[in-house]
C-alpha cells in the first residue's frame, strides 16, 4: 500500500506540475513551486511565497476536476481572495468552473481513500 500511495504521490505531482504549466501562460502567471498536501479540508491553497498546494487525492478525480482546481489557486497568484475580478480570471480559462465545481462538492469525497 506505501508503494502505490508513493507512486501515485508521483504521478500526481507531474499531472498538477504538467497543468500548472499548461495554465499559468493564460494567467499570466509565473510557473509556481507546486507541492503535495494531504489536507483534510482543502483540495488546493496558494500561499503568499508563491508556492501551491495540491491535495495529492485529487490524483484519483476527473481530468476536469483536477484543472479547476488548479486554474483556481494559479488565480489566487494574482487575486488572492474570491472577488468578482478573481471569478472572472478563473471564468477565462475555464467558463465552465460554476459546475465543475458544484460537481465536485457533491462527487469529490467517492474518490477519496481512507
Amino acid at each position: 500500500a506505501q508503494q502505490v500511495r508513493a507512486w501515485l504521490r508521483g504521478w500526481a505531482l507531474d499531472w498538477f506540475g504538467a497543468r500548472a504549466a499548461h495554465f499559468a501562460p493564460a494567467l499570466d502567471v509565473r510557473m509556481p513551486a507546486i507541492k503535495l498536501s494531504n489536507a483534510r479540508t482543502r483540495w488546493g491553497s496558494c500561499h503568499p511565497d508563491g508556492r501551491i498546494l495540491l491535495n495529492w487525492q485529487l490524483i484519483h478525480m476527473p481530468p476536469p476536476w483536477i484543472d479547476y482546481v488548479v486554474v483556481h489557486e494559479l488565480a489566487h497568484l494574482h487575486e488572492p481572495n474570491h472577488s468578482a475580478r478573481f471569478w472572472r480570471r478563473v471564468s477565462a480559462i475555464l467558463p465552465d468552473h460554476e459546475e465543475l465545481r458544484c460537481t465536485m462538492r457533491l462527487e469529490a469525497h467517492r474518490y477519496l481513500i481512507g
